[in-house]
Order: C-alpha cells, then structure tokens, then sequence
C-alpha cells in the first residue's frame, strides 16, 4: 500500500494522468468541433438586431438598444464576408482565439520557477476549458466581452499585483471598463470587482495614498467619460444607458415575469428543478394567457417586486446557482479550486493573493442573485480566468503547507475528475 501510495504521489503518475487527461480532453474538442459549421445558432436574434444596426445606423439603434461596440466590429467583418451568419462565425471565431491568447499570456505572468511543471499545469487545464466554448458556433456577444474583461482584469492584476501603477495603465484601464458596458450589461460586474478591487489598493498601509488616489480618479474619469460619449444617444433621449432589451416587443408581460412564473411552478412541485421549466414549458404566450386569467398584478413585474413579494424564491435560485457554479467548475477543474478556497482562509486575511477568488466569489454571488432565473456559464466568459490565477498564486503556499507529494496527488485525482467527466460527455454524444 505504501509503495502504491508513493507512486499516486509521484512525479510518473502525474505524467500518465495528464496525457490521459489532454487525450480525452482532445477527444471531445475533436468530436465537438466536427460539428461546427458556418451559420451560428441564433437563439437571441442576434442575426435580426444585427441587420437592424446596420439599417438604423448608430444613433437610432442607441436610442432603441443595442450592443454597439459588438456591432460596429460585426461591421467591419461584414465588409469583407457580406453575409450575416458568417460574418458571426468569423469574429467569435477570432475572438476565441483572441480569448485563448490573451488568457495564456495572462496567466503566464504568475507562474513561479519553483511552481513550474504544476503552473503550467494548470494553465492548459484552462486553455482546454476555454476551447470547449465553442463561442463561433452561436451568435452572441459573451465571448466578444470576454476580451474586454480579460484585458481589464490583465490591467487590475498588473497594478495592484505586479505594482505596475504608471498613468496610462489607469487610463487604458478607465478606457475598456466604458468600452466593456457598450456590448452587454454584465459589463457593469466587471465595473464592481474593479471597483472593489482598487478600495484594497487605496487602503494599502504605505506611503503615496494621495498619488493613488489621484490616479484612481483618472481612471475614474475616464471611465465614465467614455461611458457617456458611447451612450450619448441613449443617455440624451432616454436618460439611460443603450443596453438591448431583450424583452417581447408589442407584449405586455417580460422576462422577469416568464422566469417568476417558472420558477414558481418548480417551487410548487409543478415542474422539474431544470431550465427547461422556463425555456420550453413556460413561454411568453404562457404568461400573458396567466397574466389574462390572473389579472396585470399576478406578477412582479420588475427585481425590486420580486424582491418585496417572495424574497424566499429569489433565496432559492441564488443559493440554487451559486451551488451549480461551484460543481460546474469543479467538472473543468476538478479539486484544483480548492487550492486558493482553502488559502482564503489562512493568515493574513488581507493577503493580496487572495484577490483573485474574491473577486470570483464576489461575481459568482452578484449574478446569481441579480439574474433571477438559471445562470448560464456563458456569462463566466473572461471571468472565470480568476480561478486559475488564483490556483497559480497559491501553489507555493499550498505546496509549503502540504509538501509537494500531496499537491501532486490533487493533481493527478484533479486530472481523473476531469476525464471521467469527459469520457461521460464522449459516451452521451456517441
């Protein structure tokens, strides 16, 4: 038993368990990529919002709602294909590439010599993860976002981790935080763990508070300057920013109430605990003949109602997606995210490699409150590279406190986690 529990640990059986695991990993990539074509899925409508982009031109479609900056590089695509499906599948194509790149060379920046073989390691089960998207084979602006965010997380990192503070990484910073909130609305979580990011970067006990402060403010500025020149349309004829409605148009019911009334039906033991109970089962014909019946005020019809009238279901579906996103990325990363999990709760509670799992958690709890309705791990898109760089800027310490044999052994039992998952999604699709 000894010698087999020597040989888990070892450095041999690490390397047979990642061949394995990158084996069945290509497997499945190769399997799932052989089905891709050259029209996206097209499930928002992306297709119909695009062409009425290009008819109303930028100010009217700000004005209605949009997603600006995605459009205006749809655009420039469109120029050379001239067909709105591939000119979809050609920039989520490039920006899955550009996701994997600059994911990559982020994480690369925390890997330590001493950490080597287990950092980059640990960088491939996220480059893995990350082609498993998939993000050409639908239309939609999550992974064209997610660019955004992995260059801004890239610049928060730089500064308050690698103490980078020269003017200019604040002011590109300020810059993709406004750029960021023309594609999508999640681009304000993004502004929030910014914004929390830099409160432990102004409460640092050194000298020079004044000097970050200032250039906190520029960032700041140039942020909401940005913000206000890309929605200026919006924000001059409706008071608000351009963000696309995704509601039914000439309907009175929204989505808030068709996700209330499903969810409502799963509390009630009238659907199964799936999304399918609001996407098939409970659909906008559904709540407005329910709305008939009931009267206008059956539903709430806005966040605060929902939080006033049952904050019990809204409860549920939090702690329901915070659960899902914890087991959906133990499915990618197996016990890895314990690493920097266990680490948040060692001394010093300040500790700036901390950060990263904070930020996660502070995204992760955020949108599965605000959403109200089954998360969906396209919105993790950029996100989730926190998660690997906080394994990465934990493994010393881990390593320290549990030597190196056992970290080993997490890997390995990590890698065929994984794989099994994988071989389940290979038999499911063959």
């Amino acid at each position: 038993m000894r010698n087999l529990y020597a040989w888990i640990c070892s450095k041999n059986a690490l390397k047979v368990m990642s061949l394995l695991f990158v084996l069945v990993w290509a497997i499945l990539l190769v399997i799932n990529y052989s089905k891709a074509t050259l029209t996206p899925g097209n499930n928002d409508d992306y297709f119909g919002h695009f062409e009425e982009y290009k008819t109303l031109g930028f100010y009217e479609a700000s004005i209605k709602g949009t997603s600006a900056v995605y459009n205006i590089a749809l655009s420039v695509v469109d120029t050379i294909t001239n067909d709105t499906p591939t000119t979809f599948f050609a920039l989520n194509l490039m920006v899955l590439l550009l996701l994997v790149w600059i994911g990559l060379s982020f994480l690369r920046k925390y890997v330590e010599q001493k950490d080597q073989p287990l950092s980059t390691l640990t960088i491939i089960v996220f480059g893995l993860a990350l082609l498993d998207l998939r993000s050409f084979m639908k239309a939609s602006n999550d992974s064209f976002l997610g660019v955004f965010v992995l260059l801004s997380l890239f610049l928060v990192f730089r500064i308050l981790i690698k103490r980078k503070e020269q003017g200019y990484n604040f002011v590109i910073l300020g810059f993709l935080l406004g750029l960021s909130t023309g594609i999508r609305a999640t681009a304000l979580f993004l502004i929030l763990m910014t914004g929390v990011a830099f409160i432990t970067y102004l409460l640092r006990k050194e000298e020079g508070i004044l000097l970050r402060f200032k250039k906190t403010i520029l960032l700041g500025i140039i942020m909401v300057l940005t913000i206000a020149a890309l929605h200026y349309p919006s924000l001059s004829q409706n008071g608000s920013l351009s963000f696309r409605d995704k509601n039914p148009v000439n309907s009175e019911v929204n989505w808030i109430q068709r996700n209330y009334l499903g969810l409502k039906k799963i509390q009630q033991g009238k659907e199964k605990l799936n999304r399918a109970a609001i996407w098939q089962n409970t659909k906008f014909e559904v709540v407005e003949v329910y709305v008939k019946e009931h009267g206008p005020d059956s539903l709430p019809k806005s966040y605060g109602e929902v939080l006033q009238r049952d904050p019990w279901l809204l409860t549920q579906i939090t702690a329901y997606n915070i659960g899902f996103v914890f087991l959906r990325f133990i499915r990618f990363y197996g016990l890895l995210i314990f690493i920097p999990l266990l680490y948040l709760f060692r001394r010093p509670l300040k500790d700036k490699k901390k950060l990263p799992l904070v930020l996660f958690a502070i995204f992760t709890m955020a949108i599965s409150t605000v959403c109200f309705t089954f998360i969906e791990m396209r919105w993790f898109i950029g996100f989730e590279i926190l998660v690997p760089l906080g394994i990465l800027l934990t493994l010393s310490k881990t390593q320290e406190k549990i030597g190196i044999e056992r970290l080993r052994l997490l890997f390995s039992l990590s890698f065929l986690v994984v794989t099994l998952f994988n071989i389940k999604s290979i038999l499911a699709i063959i």
